[in-house]
């Protein structure tokens, strides 16, 4: 049987696909049973049969996409790697708390629906205090830490360099570095107070929770809960349901303490320096961190932001200034592009030999591939008379030896200049110069061209027509062709927001005066001279001055 094509296929697996989905929601059973722990939690938390379901759907929905092919009419249960679909934004940067949050509540392996109520609800009702807290044990559970009741800066710094190049601002830590912390260990309390005041350093975690909110059962449910009268204390049983610790006087508050946020708000004046060098001597080859603030020498994250701003300031005006070099190196390579066509133009004789000549010219001035200047010279040499560029002195006529081999009617002008062989195919001609491109041999500066076969004349000394072949002066610079109207678009585009004034102004006659007299205080004793102010009458044809006496001022 002939097979379909891709594109039929393709339709046809979108179509059963959606024809699964309208069965299953269909054919879907109501949400299973709660026990009577997890019916607790949600009385506690005001939450409705019509909340339930809300969490009931999307729990159903992610043991659909568990497997296509089956429609699911009961979910109790789902793989960890299912509920990693909760999260669509900034995955990467979340998702290994997420997963440690899972391991928490003691779902490795897959994540029943009681257990989906009781980690989510437990995790969604915490606040900023506790939540620093559930992030201290989700490090020590990240970085296997050795020690239950602190954090070393060693493991802080490890966990937090995946952050350190986030492009999510609020998630990058390149600011903080924990060497300049005058602490080497971290305490749940120490954490907390940490973290309240770096709040990069609990962002991915808030986001987190923001984002299970969404799901369970809203945003809009959270915002409007009421919050709980005290700061829980979170320990490793926090998240696990079933525990078999008992509080008999409820759930313990959390013991907070403002050693560093205290002294950072009010201002802290360092007493007791040696406990500080104690601490801090792991630093600065045992001399102790400098007591800047009550963070040691991690700036605060006001002056973070500042920083920031300046390095992003810093290069945004590189860039500007590498892209105003790079204008200014293209506007003067065509300023040195007309300049040549301009000594191009003025050099070569108007006559129809030139015309493809000239063609030549303009297209390699469009395309950048125009010759060096002493090439161009040499080019346009001839002898009779030479041109502007190089003097008459500078060409030896050919003697009889020189031309050997040529015929005696042959009249050739090929150019070699100084340090050159011989002439390029399609080069610029001399007048006089024949189609065939037989050319008299010529000398560039008083050297012989390699190809001329240069030899003294019967002298010794000159060539074979008596003349004195000496170093001639040098040739003079070709003169600078000036475009105003690219000057003028370059002043007007050039940036003056770092340049300061400049000499011409304020111009000779305005420096001696002011617009208007400045105030004179009684009893002041520096009485300024009279000065003449404006034109003077000679000036105007009159024979009076337009002075200012004492009396006037």
């Amino acid at each position: 049987p002939r097979r379909a094509p891709p594109m039929a296929l393709q339709a046809i697996k979108v179509l059963r696909k959606a024809a699964r989905r309208c069965v299953g929601l269909v054919l879907k059973g109501a949400p299973p049973e709660p026990e009577e722990e997890v019916v607790l939690l949600l009385k506690s938390l005001k939450l409705n049969k019509g909340h339930l379901l809300q969490i009931y759907d999307v729990f159903h929905f992610l043991k659909q996409t568990e497997d296509e092919e089956v429609i699911v009419v009961d979910a109790t249960w789902v793989e960890p790697e299912s509920v990693r679909r909760l999260i669509k934004d900034r995955r990467k940067w979340v998702l290994k708390l997420l997963t440690r949050l899972l391991d928490l509540g003691g779902c490795k392996e897959e994540v029943t629906w009681n257990n989906y109520l009781w980690i989510f609800l437990r995790f969604c009702s915490l606040n900023r205090v506790e939540l620093a807290q559930a992030l201290f044990l989700l490090i020590q559970a990240e970085v296997a830490s050795p020690t239950v009741h602190y954090i070393d800066s060693v493991q802080l710094r490890e966990f937090y360099n995946f952050y350190q190049a986030c492009p999510v601002p609020a998630f990058n830590t390149q600011g903080v570095n924990f060497d300049k912390l005058p602490m080497t260990r971290f305490y749940a309390s120490d954490f907390v107070e940490l973290t309240q005041r770096f709040e990069c350093l609990m962002n991915p975690l808030v986001d987190l929770q923001r984002v299970i909110q969404s799901h369970v059962p809203s945003k809009d449910f959270w915002d409007q809960a009421e919050g709980q009268l005290f700061c829980r204390k979170i320990s490793f049983d926090f998240f696990v349901m079933g525990t078999s610790r008992l509080h008999l006087r409820g759930e313990p508050a959390f013991r907070e303490t403002c050693d560093m946020l205290l002294p950072d708000a009010l201002g802290a004046i360092p007493i007791n320096l040696e406990q500080w060098v104690l601490r801090t001597s792991h630093c600065r080859g045992g001399k102790g961190l400098r007591q800047v603030s009550v963070w040691g020498e991690q700036p605060p994250p006001e002056v973070i932001d500042q920083i920031k701003q300046r390095l992003a300031e810093e290069a945004e005006q590189a860039r500007l200034a590498r892209e105003e070099r790079d204008e200014a190196a293209k506007l003067a390579a065509a300023m040195v592009r007309r300049r040549f066509a301009v000594a191009l133009q003025g050099s070569l004789v108007a006559s129809p030999a030139y015309e493809g000549e000239e063609q030549a010219a303009e297209a390699a001035l469009v395309e950048g591939t125009l010759p060096a200047e002493g090439t161009l010279l040499a080019q346009r040499q001839g002898p009779e008379g030479g041109t502007p560029g190089l003097p008459r002195a500078a060409w030896t006529p050919p003697d009889g030896r020189g031309t050997r081999g040529a015929s005696a009617g042959t009249t050739s002008t090929a150019v070699q200049p100084l340090g050159a062989t011989t002439a390029p195919a399609g080069a610029l001609r001399a007048p006089g110069a024949d189609a065939s491109g037989n050319a008299k041999q010529v000398t560039f500066a008083g050297v012989a061209s390699p190809a001329s076969g240069a030899k003294h004349g019967p002298g010794g000394k000159t060539g074979g027509n008596g003349r004195a072949s000496g170093p001639p002066p040098p040739p003079p610079e070709p003169a600078v062709v000036i475009d105003a109207n690219a000057l003028s678009l370059y002043a007007a585009t050039l940036d003056e927001g770092g340049t300061g004034p400049m000499d011409e102004l304020p111009p000779a006659w305005m420096k001696g005066a002011t617009i208007c007299p400045a105030p004179q205080l009684p009893g002041w004793g520096c009485v300024p001279k009279a000065r003449t102010l404006g034109r003077t009458g000679e000036s105007w044809g009159h024979g009076q001055h337009c002075e200012l006496d004492e009396s006037e001022w």
